[in-house]
C-alpha cells in the first residue's frame, strides 16, 4: 500500500492506494492516528488506487472516525472504484462515512452546514 499526503487549508488529504488488509492496515491506522495527534479535525480519503479493502480496513476507518469524531471534525471518501464501492455497500459504511465521486465534492461534504 502506498499513502501519499498533502493538505488543502485545514483539511488533510491521505491518498491510499494498493491493498488495505491485515498486512497493510496498521499502516493507515498509524498515518491516521500521527495525524490526529496533530489536532487535524478534517480528513479526506482519496481512495481512487485501493484495490482492494479487507475488514481490517474497515475497522481502521471506524476507528478513525470515532477519533475524529470526538475532535468536533469529519472523515470523508472521495473516488471510490467499484470494487471498494461494493464493499461499503456490503457493510452499509457509506451510512457513517460520506462517499463522494470526486475531490472537489468530496471537500465541500467535509462542512455541510458550510465555512
Amino acid at each position: 500500500m502506498e499513502i501519499t499526503e498533502y493538505t488543502k487549508g485545514d483539511v488533510v488529504i491521505l491518498t491510499v492506494r494498493g491493498r488495505l488488509d491485515a498486512l497493510t492496515s496498521p499502516q493507515l491506522d498509524q498515518w491516521c492516528a500521527t495525524l490526529l495527534e496533530r489536532g487535524v479535525r478534517f480528513l479526506l480519503l482519496d481512495i481512487h488506487g485501493l484495490e482492494y479493502m479487507s475488514s481490517a480496513g474497515i475497522r481502521v476507518l471506524y476507528r478513525t472516525l470515532g477519533e475524529i469524531e470526538g475532535k468536533k471534525g469529519n472523515l470523508v471518501i472521495a473516488n471510490a472504484g467499484e470494487t471498494i464501492k461494493k464493499v461499503f455497500d456490503m457493510v452499509d459504511l457509506a451510512s457513517d462515512i460520506p462517499l463522494y465521486g470526486d475531490l472537489e465534492t468530496a471537500l465541500k461534504g467535509l462542512r455541510p452546514e458550510g465555512p
